[in-house]
């Protein structure tokens, strides 16, 4: 598996790291990321 860096940022603030997980995102990571998003973001709503 590669080394790169997958990194997911929102108004600065670290939504998701590869790295950190120890593993790509799955489809439930991606939900979970959809929902944090949603929440910071009233406009998404």
């Amino acid at each position: 598996m590669g080394s790169g860096r997958l990194e997911v940022y929102l108004n600065g603030s670290l939504i998701f790291d590869r790295k950190a997980a120890g593993k790509y995102p799955n489809y439930t990571d991606v939900s979970e990321m959809k929902m944090t998003i949603m929440e910071k973001v009233p406009a998404l709503k």
